[in-house]
């Protein structure tokens, strides 16, 4: 089973039969490995290879402090920029589940990509080509494809930043 909620109320609706036991695994991480491998990005890889939690040390970058003096709420918005901004988050929509001004959302973003260059250029070169190809493909080959109109038409740019964002 995949996407079940934390609440209890929803995960007590699974009852493992006598002689057998549920067992549960958080595989929120798997994402943003498959993203620090794709995007070679040294931070991510130095994380995964030293036990150092992506979140809290992404907190301690764009704030510039230890990672000590990282808080739980700092590291619950990390979860918001580093999985948001993986699938296209905008300043608008960050700042709006931050609860902070577009203003301090697009710093965030910035100081992010800037300390994160290896996400960036990934991000960016997948961007392009799934625009460019009309179609975005999986490491496993699946590909997603984009109904974009032709490059001339009034909203093709509107439409091509919402694939890019995809």
């Amino acid at each position: 089973l995949q996407n079940i909620p934390k609440k209890q109320k929803y995960r007590s609706c699974f009852v493992a039969a006598d002689g057998y036991s549920l067992v549960t695994a958080d595989m929120s991480g798997a994402e943003l490995r498959i993203l620090g491998n794709m995007s070679s990005d040294p931070i991510f890889i130095e994380c995964f290879r030293d036990g150092i939690d992506l979140h809290t040390r992404t907190m301690a970058e764009i704030n510039g402090i230890p990672l000590e003096q990282v808080s739980a709420d700092m590291r619950n918005s990390a979860k918001a920029i580093n999985f948001g901004l993986m699938y296209g988050l905008s300043k608008v929509v960050l700042a709006r589940r931050l609860k902070i001004s577009e203003k301090a959302a697009e710093q965030m973003m910035n100081t992010y990509f800037s300390r994160y260059r290896g996400v960036k250029k990934y991000l960016d070169k997948s961007a392009r080509e799934a625009v460019r190809n009309r179609c975005s493909i999986s490491i496993s080959g699946r590909k997603r494809f984009y109904n974009l109109p032709e490059y001339h038409h009034p909203d093709y740019k509107m439409i091509a930043g919402a694939v890019e964002r995809r």
